[in-house]
């Protein structure tokens, strides 16, 4: 919210679909979504299914990422964008 985007977090994932992204975010023409993982934490095969799925539609942006991406983070939310 800091930079602009606007974000949504399921308030409780267990009534979500299973392996849908924690973070949907848009701003400014860009849609990204973020799996939130710890440091030691495994992506699920149906986390793996929706990553992949919207990784191939045109102008989506998807991301695995854990607390010591702090720097990525902070280029992706800055418009770069981070393999």
């Amino acid at each position: 919210h800091l930079r602009g985007w606007m974000c949504f977090h399921p308030y409780d994932s267990r009534r979500s679909t299973e392996g849908w992204p924690d973070l949907a975010l848009v701003k400014g023409g860009r849609l990204i979504f973020i799996e939130c993982k710890s440091e030691s934490g495994k992506v699920t095969p149906d986390q793996k299914a929706w990553l992949d799925a919207l990784d191939v539609v045109q102008s989506v942006e998807t991301y695995c990422l854990r607390p010591s991406d702090g720097d990525a983070v902070s280029a992706i939310l800055e418009g770069g964008e981070c393999g």
